[in-house]
């Protein structure tokens, strides 16, 4: 597979604004999403076209399920170099452990958004079509399920889940990894500049613990 190093940047943007808080594999089964679609003809033909297809990745939309995540973190930081590790490891490996998956959703962001009178459904409207698609069986690997098939796959005999298989945040030890945390969960719940740096202040003023 053919990529730039701006496909490569703007996948690894992609992933931290739909992926931070996932582990290694939801990470790279996001990559994996991508790249089933560049794979497909229903999509464009470069991985920067496919990520940043308007309301396709809601990281990258403008208003509900954008998030500033995707410009937050960049070359040279740890969470992005992680995510950066990741598109890599996924882009040159053979295996897909989405088994083929064109779409994936977040049952919790589904809920949030209908919490903030965002939204009034907690799954997609292309769920049902997608899962008769994929012959079934959807797939769950950390927060996200997946479903969908690219053309030319073949319908995965493969659990409801990917276990063992823990959140980033409970990889991770140290402050900055717990600043990390406390700003992604800021972001997921639409908190804006001053009640993340309130939010903030208050872990450190704590010492450390929430």
């Amino acid at each position: 597979m053919n990529y730039t190093d701006q496909d490569i940047d703007i996948l690894t943007r992609t992933v931290l604004g739909e992926a931070a808080g996932e582990s290694d594999l939801g990470q790279m089964a996001v990559v994996n999403v991508v790249r089933n679609r560049l794979l497909d003809s229903r999509w464009p033909n470069s991985l920067s076209e496919v990520a940043l297809q308007p309301k396709q990745f809601s990281a990258w939309n403008e208003g509900v399920g954008g998030n500033t995540l995707t410009d937050k973190y960049g070359p040279g930081h740890p969470v992005y170099e992680r995510a950066k590790a990741n598109v890599l490891s996924a882009l040159e490996s053979q295996d897909d452990p989405t088994g083929g998956a064109t779409h994936y959703y977040s049952p919790a962001g589904m809920k949030a958004h209908i919490a903030r009178g965002e939204g009034t459904v907690e799954v997609p409207g292309w769920l049902k079509p997608e899962q008769e698609r994929r012959g079934g069986e959807n797939l769950t690997i950390g927060g996200h399920v997946f479903t969908g098939l690219r053309e030319g796959a073949d319908a995965p005999p493969m659990p409801l889940q990917r276990d063992g298989v823990p959140p980033v945040e409970e990889q991770m030890t140290g402050d900055e990894e717990k600043i990390y945390a406390l700003d992604l969960a800021a972001q997921q719940m639409g908190m804006n500049e001053r009640a993340q740096r309130e939010a903030l202040q208050e872990y450190m003023a704590n010492g450390g613990h929430n």
